[in-house]
């Protein structure tokens, strides 16, 4: 299958606050370095972006989508499974970003997101199909993405944006008709992240090779976190995810990244891992330049590269 040039730009459908898809190219550059090339696993996978960017361009040959949240690996499992089932109800869909308001006006906009949002966060009693779809609307029609946020001009919908404004129907069929023509190569999981760590560790994820495996471990943000997602991680998780990696995982290849705050600083507080600081550009509740932490094994080879230059922290103790 011809790949596509690997790129930092977005090629996920999905609209993800701290979305890592602007890394690529040093993920890329990561699997080089570590002669990585087999499968890319991203334990908290959200939108996807650096997983699928890899998998178009070539770059591995397989990748693991995993994500406790329900919508997401409704909507990852229904691209891979049920494409058709999908795009046909995207087609369905009355507007997009080139529908005016004389069209569909701001009432039945907002009338439309109120149907899908009640229908998302009230009956679940649905078909997985059902549920990803109803994702992916909330998805593009919310503030940043966030199902949290309420929809992209307010309840209103009278202004210059509205929740078509970030509903490009056609682009968004191509990206999943793209990706879906590599569903053979795509394994799909709903696990809490430090389960799926536990699982991957004891050999329990079918066609790992541990040899030829990098891992991006990115969980939520642990500040904005229970803002931004469904399914955040508490402190007791961050833990888990942590002691998964530490006692059963430095022999893997993997980076984890977080933003940088005081309790996952203490929780990778081991002199087993390298540790490092980068900035990163954020676009959901606060936009600018803010510094992230990245924590790898030692044995995983990691250098500063592209837009992603490394600070070195001071060496620690371990558990």
């Amino acid at each position: 299958m011809t790949s596509i040039t690997l790129t930092n730009g977005s090629r996920t459908p999905l609209r993800y606050p701290g979305g890592k898809g602007k890394v690529t190219r040093y993920v890329a550059h990561l699997l080089d370095l570590n002669g990585v090339d087999g499968t890319y696993i991203e334990p908290f996978a959200g939108g996807a972006g650096v997983a699928v960017n890899l998998l178009l361009a070539g770059r591995v040959k397989r990748i693991i989508i995993n994500d406790l949240d329900h919508g997401v690996s409704s909507f990852w499992h229904t691209l891979t499974h049920e494409k058709s089932t999908l795009i046909d109800a995207i087609k369905r869909v009355p507007f997009d970003t080139h529908t005016s308001l004389d069209e569909f006006t701001a009432d039945e906009r907002f009338r439309y997101w109120r149907s899908v949002h009640d229908r998302y966060v009230r009956d679940e009693d649905r078909s997985m199909e059902d549920i990803a779809f109803d994702f992916f609307m909330l998805n593009r029609m919310n503030v940043s993405g966030i199902i949290k946020g309420g929809p992209i001009g307010g309840y209103s919908q009278s202004g210059k944006y509205n929740i078509g404004a970030r509903f490009n129907k056609d682009e968004l069929i191509r990206r999943i008709d793209a990706i879906a023509a590599r569903s053979d190569s795509i394994m799909v999981r709903n696990d809490e992240g430090s389960h799926f760590c536990s699982r991957l560790f004891r050999g329990e994820i079918p066609g790992v090779q541990q040899s030829n495996t990098f891992m991006f471990v990115d969980p939520p943000y642990y500040r904005q976190g229970r803002n931004l997602y469904n399914s955040y991680a508490t402190d007791k998780i961050h833990d888990l995810v942590a002691r998964e990696l530490l006692e059963h995982g430095l022999e893997w290849n993997w980076i984890v990244t977080y933003d940088d705050e005081p309790f996952i600083r203490d929780t990778y507080d081991c002199e087993q891992l390298q540790k490092y600081r980068y900035d990163i550009t954020y676009s959901a509740n606060k936009r600018g330049k803010f510094k992230e932490l990245l924590y790898s094994p030692e044995g995983t080879k990691v250098e500063s590269y592209d837009n992603v230059q490394l600070e070195p922290l001071d060496t620690a103790s371990c558990l």
